[in-house]
């Protein structure tokens, strides 16, 4: 979906709702919309406690106020995605089935897609929201205010 400013400035966000820190290295984040090729980001770094993860599409100006934990490259459909999130064993870790379309989000204000309760599983849609356009967290290229809350908490959390 991106910013105001370029819908190429598209990120992705983790969040480790336990009390230890999740060691993310070999990690893979992958879309299963058969497109070719299917983006596949293998993840790298820590995510702390109760901690944000923050990855950036291209390079690290996307959120210009913000660092990224990680760049990737490679774009998400507009019309939604299947992704994944696999540990470093192969194991399935979250998913969201986004086929239909994406669980909520707005493009054409560019306010982003967060999910309500980071316990519950990220493939039910009622657990996904879009951001108020209130509480907000992060200035694009050309520092304008982004609708989304990248490294702090969602406009509404359950």
């Amino acid at each position: 979906m991106g910013t105001e400013i370029s819908s190429s400035d598209e990120w992705i966000e983790l969040y480790n709702f336990t009390e230890w820190p999740v060691d993310l290295n070999g990690w893979t984040l992958k879309s299963l919309t058969g497109a070719n090729p299917d983006p596949t980001i293998t993840l790298s770094g820590i995510i702390q406690p109760l901690g944000y993860f923050l990855l950036e599409r291209t390079n690290d100006s996307t959120i210009s106020d913000i660092s990224a934990d990680q760049i990737y490259t490679g774009a998400l459909s507009d019309s939604g995605e299947t992704l994944e999130l696999r540990d470093s064993a192969g194991n399935l870790q979250d998913k969201t089935s986004n086929t239909g379309g994406w669980y909520a989000g707005n493009k054409t204000g560019r306010f982003s897609m967060e999910r309500a309760d980071s316990k519950q599983s990220g493939d039910n849609a009622a657990n996904w929201q879009t951001n108020d356009g209130i509480t907000r967290n992060g200035r694009d290229v050309e520092n304008g205010l982004i609708n989304g809350t990248p490294k702090t908490p969602n406009s509404k959390t359950f």
